[in-house]
């Protein structure tokens, strides 16, 4: 779906002398990326105001984005099982973050340091939709 409204809004524009013929599948995914994140920030929005946890939804978007870039991660076969993964590990960290709020400092540190135990053992992802070099790949691990 989210293709075919990219299609229609990339043809419209070349019919309106906005963008060129030859660039036409440039803008098709680039609206695509564009229309896929806005739903992405809308279903975050929803839940979180649903759920009265907005800070710790713009706080887990931004980690999640960053680690999603730099670790790798699952690429689902549509948008629509994106959408429906993003969901659940969403409300996932939010009941977490629950329980995780009444857990001693020292359980949390340990947690933490799990965490980063599991980002360097396991991070860089490799997808098929997404090769990397091994030059970007060495850069990645460090950032990760």
């Amino acid at each position: 779906m989210i293709t075919s409204i990219s299609r229609k809004i990339a043809d419209f524009l070349v019919r309106e002398n906005t963008i060129e013929k030859e660039y036409i599948e440039v803008y098709v995914y680039g609206i695509e990326l564009w229309m896929s994140s806005l739903i992405s920030i809308l279903i975050l929005f929803f839940t979180t105001i649903l759920m009265h946890r907005v800070v710790e939804g713009i706080l887990f978007y931004g980690v999640f984005c960053v680690t999603r870039l730099f670790c790798g991660g699952y690429h689902a076969k549509n948008y629509l099982g994106c959408k429906i993964v993003f969901e659940i590990v969403l409300l996932a960290v939010l009941f977490l973050n629950e329980i995780l709020q009444k857990m001693s400092p020292v359980l949390l540190i340990f947690l933490w340091f799990y965490y980063v135990l599991i980002v360097f053992f396991f991070a860089q992802v490799e997808n098929e939709n997404k090769r990397l070099e091994e030059k970007e790949k060495r850069k990645h691990k460090m950032i990760s």
